[in-house]
């Protein structure tokens, strides 16, 4: 689901919106997991915003 945020200009920015919302719906979906995965691809600064706004 990172890669999406990673490969935006590739993928488009709204798939990797549905990618995250598609996640976030699984059970057991893990936010802080995302964003370690975020840290580590280097995008936790775009997906912040996003995730916060989805989450709340």
């Amino acid at each position: 689901m990172i890669d999406c945020f990673h490969w935006r200009n590739e993928v488009g920015i709204d798939v990797a919106l549905e990618a995250a919302r598609s996640y976030l719906k699984r059970r057991g979906a893990s936010p802080a997991m995302l964003m370690d995965y975020a840290k580590l691809c280097k995008v936790e600064k775009l997906v912040t915003p996003y995730l916060e706004t989805m989450v709340s």
